[in-house]
């Protein structure tokens, strides 16, 4: 008899508990080392299909190597009557009750491959040979267990030889490749097949102790009592039980099952593990799970912190740190973690332009510094002030509205009348012929006008012919300068309009010629 601390509670176990614990944990192992076989050839499957055809024989090994263990702490315990088929064809029928996850994988790559209607025929025609043999017959006397054991014998085709029968290599022609890809790289496919190798070895120790059972020296965990102890968890964690009763109710639980691991991750969650008596219990009763599931507490109060600044780092690490203190967990590599984490964030918001600056105000000064030259930059043109580029942004607008209403003719001879204060921004030579051609039509159509009109009437229409004039004059000058501009040259050349007699013929000459291709200093290309 075993006593285990619990706290202020003890767990009570008998001697054959104890014994069945120590030869569960063999097997335990064995399952664990049959994971790490298939999590190291997991990463050579090619395909759902290079899974399937070769897993039967990996499973093959699996079942000859929990039936040769079998055999042997059989042996061990004076057994001899029981061949290794018969051991084998009873795991068998003991694992298909506890493969659910498996048959989840099969079934969908047999959906894949259209194949379902057939494995649910290969496992209907086993269910049916080995009904008689369910539960397994090494209990029974007499003719009944001479005829068990004969069932046992001839049973129809197993779980990996019906795999064999039904996955051939023509499977690989069938069914959709995309969907046989997501199958694999999905965590379920590998995490349903990995569980199932431990419950073939956890089900070859109660083949054992179902087997030794007369003699009362392994204290396998009963169906009852595994229910009982489901039962007890479940009503734990739906918040049925008093708080002052929960802890009982949970080292009832364990007593009944103390391999239930829900009532180990119950108490963990409730009362964490400061002095490590619970991994130190588990352990001792062959049980590994309870430090993973500390490892998944630790894991799940990490996500749900921020990492995204150095100061949230090490916040967080106290904070975790506690968590581990109260759940008796190891820290000091988790925390070298953190700590480099905020390092490398500390190091990154310090880097601007692949710059590493000494602090993180140098590294602010330097963005805000190349923020300013943005903001001040307009067409690949930095301004001195940033007054002066929204004034440019504000021209270039004022520039894309005209230009977008210059689509027609009426737009085009009208553009530069429209545009009659603006001395910025560049205009097209389209722009300026277009104005002198709308020019010289008004003036002619006033000319008809002033000889139409009466005698007393004249005057107004040399009146109105004048103000156009000295408008038009405006005009021209401004469109002048905007095509110096277009030529990227500077407004002040409209001053040549000033020498006697030529000055005119030297202005026009700059603007038959044509603008800068591009952006220059004065704006975008108008055309």
């Amino acid at each position: 008899m075993a006593q285990y601390n619990l706290g202020p509670l003890t767990l009570t176990t008998s001697i054959e508990r104890d014994m069945f614990a120590v030869l569960r944990q063999k097997y335990f192992e064995l399952g664990k080392n049959h994971q790490r076989q298939f999590y190291a050839h997991y990463v050579s499957y090619g395909s759902a299909d290079d899974l399937f055809e070769r897993l039967p024989v990996d499973l093959e090994n699996v079942f000859s190597e929990t039936a040769a263990m079998v055999l042997h702490d059989l042996a061990a315990n004076g057994i001899y009557d029981v061949s290794e088929k018969t051991i084998r064809a009873d795991l068998e029928v003991r694992v298909e009750a506890v493969a659910d996850g498996f048959n989840r994988v099969q079934g969908r790559y047999f959906d894949i491959i259209g194949k379902a209607a057939e494995l649910e025929a290969q496992r209907q025609e086993a269910r049916e040979n080995r009904a008689q043999i369910v539960g397994g017959g090494f209990g029974l006397e007499g003719a009944a267990r001479g005829m068990a054991l004969a069932a046992v014998a001839n049973a129809a085709i197993g779980l990996t030889y019906g795999l064999a029968n039904l996955t051939a290599k023509a499977a690989s022609d069938l069914g959709d490749k995309e969907k046989k890809r997501q199958m694999l790289q999905d965590p379920a496919t590998k995490a349903d097949i990995s569980d199932f190798l431990i419950r073939i070895a956890l089900q070859g120790v109660e083949l054992v102790a179902a087997t030794v059972n007369n003699g009362k020296t392994l204290e396998a965990v009963t169906d009852e009592a595994h229910e009982r102890s489901a039962a007890f968890v479940e009503n734990v964690g739906a918040g049925r039980v008093p708080d002052n009763q929960v802890q009982p109710v949970l080292v009832q639980a364990l007593t009944l099952d103390p391999f239930n691991i829900g009532a180990w991750a119950e108490w963990l969650d409730r009362y964490g593990d400061r002095d490590g008596c619970i991994v130190a219990c588990a352990e001792a009763l062959g049980i590994s799970d309870v430090m993973t599931h500390k490892t998944k507490l630790i894991a799940e109060r990490k996500a749900a912190l921020s990492w995204s600044t150095p100061e949230e780092c090490r916040a967080n690490s106290v904070i975790l740190e506690q968590s581990a203190e109260w759940l008796g967990f190891p820290f000091d590599s988790e925390r070298k973690m953190i700590e480099a984490k905020a390092v490398r964030l500390d190091r990154e918001r310090r880097t601007f332009n692949g710059v590493e600056y000494p602090s993180l105000a140098e590294a602010a000064e330097a963005s805000q510094v190349h923020e300013d030259k943005l903001q001040r930059t307009v067409a690949g043109v930095v301004h001195e002030t940033l007054e002066g580029a929204n004034q440019a942004r504000a021209l270039i607008r004022e520039q894309t509205i005209l230009a977008s209403s210059a689509n027609t003719t009426i737009g085009w001879m009208t553009l530069a009348y429209r545009r009659y204060r603006d001395t910025e921004g560049r205009s097209c030579r389209k722009e300026f012929w277009m104005f002198v051609l709308s020019y010289l039509i008004v003036m002619v159509l006033l000319m008809f006008v002033l000889m139409a009109v009466p005698v007393p009437m004249k005057w107004v229409s040399a009146w109105g012919n004048l103000l156009f004039m000295l408008a038009s004059f405006v005009t021209c000058l401004m469109v002048q300068i905007r095509r110096f501009h277009d030529q990227d040259r500077s407004g002040w050349f409209a001053l040549f309009n000033l020498i006697p007699y030529i000055g005119w013929l030297i202005v026009l000459a700059f603007m038959v010629l044509p603008g800068t291709k591009g952006d220059n200093y004065y704006g975008p290309d108008p055309r």
